[in-house]
């Protein structure tokens, strides 16, 4: 069984995550940097109309991008998706002040965060995300703040909406069957 944790996002952003390849979740504050693991992702109720102002200024919306981040329908609220914290960034110490500091234990991450796309980085802390899966249906759940867990009614739910998931293109979760919950 996957032990999930939840983190909750003002909508747009989680669909930024599962579907414009955002895969730097920024935080304001180091408190998350030690978390790794498998994380669910909630869309709160709340709006963030700063979301698409961010993404457009740093180029990277297109036209239809820009319509679906602006219009709240295509951005259900519940648990919408999973993804991997695999690792963090964290401000810079030395140097320009502009290129983070990337902590992944082994050099294959550290790869990956070299490949990250970082005009989504704010400049503080934020979670290196991998392996993002976005839900073929939003799963009803009341949000919370910080981590927390999912109520074991959304675990229940999850082995079917995983299969659903696995019987459409991505079929390799990387050594993880999303059957086993």
């Amino acid at each position: 069984m996957i032990d999930y944790r939840c983190l909750s996002l003002w909508r747009p952003w989680p669909h930024t995550i599962l579907h414009l390849g955002k895969r730097i979740e920024n935080r304001g504050h180091a408190q998350y940097s030690r978390f790794r693991g498998w994380l669910l992702l909630h869309a709160a109720q709340s709006w963030d109309e700063t979301c698409v102002d961010f993404a457009a200024e740093r180029g990277l919306l297109d036209g239809a991008c820009l319509r679906t981040l602006q219009t709240r329908t295509d951005n259900p609220t519940g648990i919408v998706g999973r993804c991997r914290v695999v690792g963090c960034v964290e401000p810079p110490t030395t140097g320009n002040g502009k290129s983070p500091a990337i902590s992944a234990p082994n050099q294959a991450l550290h790869d990956f965060a070299s490949d990250l796309d970082f005009r989504w980085w704010m400049g503080g802390h934020g979670l290196l995300l991998d392996d993002v899966e976005a839900l073929p249906e939003a799963i009803p759940c009341r949000g919370k703040q910080g981590l927390w867990r999912p109520p074991a009614e959304v675990v229940a739910q999850l082995p079917e909406q995983w299969r659903a998931v696995s019987a459409g293109t991505r079929t390799d979760l990387q050594g993880i069957d999303p059957h086993e919950q």
